[in-house]
């Protein structure tokens, strides 16, 4: 099966990174890994993701945040400037330990991300979430 997209995934819990791992090789994508904030910031320059999956609550409940104003920055001395078309995709359980629904949020300034999707979610969503992202005629 040839490799379709090179995909990011930014989480601290080496378990879910390692099942997103195998059901998205499974469907031929290729998959870089970072456990932080910091480490995905680095991987992005590195490797140059078409996706990044995005978790919030890493070092401090709200690192994926700021890892995606980061990115996004309209600051035009950014060391990202090159990276901020990166499609990114927020699944994070933070609803689960509070109250916080960001969907109406979802692409403004102070959440420049794509989609906001919580855990647990389905392979199959998932999977389906990723190609409307990558393949918007999918």
């Amino acid at each position: 099966m040839p490799v379709k997209n090179k995909i990011l995934i930014i989480d601290d819990n080496a378990d879910l990174r390692e099942n997103y791992r195998t059901i998205l090789e499974s469907h031929g994508f290729k998959v870089i890994e970072a456990e932080n904030g910091v480490e995905g910031l680095q991987k992005v320059k590195q490797d140059t993701p078409d996706l990044i999956i995005l978790d919030v609550m890493m070092n401090d409940l709200t690192e994926g945040f700021h890892v995606a104003q980061t990115l996004r920055s309209k600051s035009t001395d950014s060391e990202y400037n090159e990276y901020k078309n990166i499609p990114i995709m927020i699944l994070s359980s933070i609803h689960k330990k509070y109250d916080f629904h960001f969907d109406r949020d979802v692409g403004t300034e102070w959440l420049p991300v794509d989609i906001f999707l919580n855990k647990p979610l389905e392979p199959d969503v998932l999977i389906k979430k990723i190609n409307e992202i990558l393949n918007p005629e999918y």
